[in-house]
């Protein structure tokens, strides 16, 4: 999960970056509907990475968690399945494996 984060959090910041700097000469600019529009936009764009860097991958590992709970791997009694060490990475490639889990 942490090199999804990583690799992902370039383009998340470069967008956040882009728009907001889009955004600042509006926010400067004076005006009556212009800066305080600009400021709701650019803030919900920084408010929004905050909570996708922060809030979404440690909710995505307890709802994970939970879901192997409830299915009954526990990861206190493993065999030499092949599976078992299948089931531990996580790729778009395991499409069999995705089916299983539904």
């Amino acid at each position: 999960m942490v090199d999804v984060v990583m690799s992902s959090s370039r383009h998340i910041v470069s967008t956040t970056l882009t728009t907001f700097g889009g955004f600042l000469p509006l926010i400067v600019e004076g005006g009556g509907f212009w800066p305080p529009f600009a400021m709701s936009i650019a803030g919900g764009v920084l408010l929004s990475t905050v909570i996708s860097f922060y809030f979404a991958p440690p909710m995505f590992a307890l709802v994970y968690a939970r879901r192997k709970v409830a299915s009954g791997e526990d990861g206190m009694s493993r065999g030499t399945d092949k599976n078992d060490a299948e089931a531990d990475t996580w790729s778009n490639d395991n499409y069999q494996q995705a089916l299983a889990a539904e």
